[in-house]
């Protein structure tokens, strides 16, 4: 598939060659296409695609420290301070970030058994407020296999 030259550039890439993981693409809510790394993800940004609120969406759209509150435009960017500045990250990066009118908010789509196997995730909304971001994570169950098969057709 040729990629969309205008899309935003993503914070980290998804597929990397030689890994099985698969990158999903979709262009929902007026983007131009977007990598995601799950059917859920995808399931998520056409889903937020279809809300009028949302002006536009944005996935992979930055990476965080979360023990200092810092963004970087990329992971390689992160990656690349913490040689020249000698810390060690806490590396986060959200799967969008969605602009409703006069604010954003950050979305985190995640598999319910991914949160049982990594309940930490389920602080970052807290820890991301603390430096004036707002993250929501929405899981598996409000985006049921039946929803997702209704709007998407």
């Amino acid at each position: 598939m040729k990629m969309d030259r205008k899309s935003h550039p993503v914070a980290r890439n998804v597929q990397k060659r030689g890994q099985l993981k698969k990158a999903h693409y979709t262009s929902a809510g007026g983007a131009h296409l977007m990598q995601l790394e799950s059917r859920l993800e995808a399931s998520g940004a056409i889903a937020m695609g279809l809300d009028p609120r949302v002006r536009s969406l944005r996935s992979q759209p930055m990476t965080f420290d979360l023990a200092t509150g810092r963004n970087y435009h990329s992971v390689d960017a992160l990656q690349q301070a913490e040689r020249l500045y000698g810390f060690r990250a806490v590396k986060y990066t959200p799967d969008f970030e969605v602009h409703l009118g006069n604010s954003k908010v950050l979305v985190e789509v995640k598999h319910r058994e991914l949160i049982t196997l990594n309940p930490k995730i389920l602080s970052y909304p807290e820890i991301l407020a603390r430096y004036g971001y707002r993250l929501i994570i929405i899981d598996d169950l409000l985006l049921g296999e039946n929803y997702v098969q209704n709007y998407g057709s």
